[in-house]
């Protein structure tokens, strides 16, 4: 994981328009881990649609799910994963390091989308993003009525590549240049050398 050069990262990470996603989209590049504080519906849920990409025509966006019905969820955010438990609840990011993106209520199912732009900044390229959501639940086992997902790390990803194409090939593409067909002579020559 490379630490970001940037004095205040987060300063470029604008929310997009709303967009309905699938919760738990199969992307390989998407990892949870840690430990989550249930309320009465059990733990919230925190996935992707996709890994992040610096892409603007790919948007990106955390899915919440498993949440009480129209409740405040904090989504968080951070370059670096920890692991802290505070008054019951379980936080796995480190709380000093951490943004706080703007607020988003549940709908009445207990679930919200997060959309998030990625700037096409060089530095932010191939840096692992690591993030929770923290929810208003009165029925959590923790005394200060919030429950939390588990982590979910991703790694922040260019745009994507047309299949068998290089980035270098698609800037600059190759000539035509033809290899001359194999004599016999020369395979003769190739197979005694194989064997002496």
């Amino acid at each position: 994981m490379r630490t970001p050069p940037l004095a205040s990262p987060f300063a470029c990470l604008l929310p997009l328009s709303l967009l309905s996603l699938p919760c738990h989209a199969q992307n390989d590049a998407l990892r949870s881990y840690g430990s989550a504080t249930p309320g009465a519906v059990g733990a919230p849920e925190l996935w992707a649609n996709d890994a992040p990409r610096q892409s603007p025509g790919l948007p990106f966006a955390f899915r919440i799910a498993n949440t009480a019905a129209t409740s405040a969820a904090f989504p968080v955010v951070a370059f670096a994963a920890a692991h802290t438990t505070i008054a019951g609840l379980e936080v796995n990011l480190p709380p000093g390091a951490a943004v706080v993106l703007p607020l988003v209520v549940t709908d009445p199912h207990g679930a919200a989308t997060v959309p998030l732009s990625i700037p096409a900044a060089p530095p932010l390229l191939g840096l692992d993003l690591f993030a929770q959501v923290i929810v208003v639940d009165a029925t959590s086992a923790s005394p200060l009525h919030l429950t939390s997902s588990r982590g979910l790390q991703v790694s922040i990803a260019g745009p994507p590549q047309p299949d068998g194409f290089t980035p270098e090939e698609l800037v600059a593409p190759t000539s035509a240049v033809t290899t001359p067909p194999e004599t016999p002579a020369s395979s003769r020559k190739a197979k005694t050398d194989d064997h002496p």
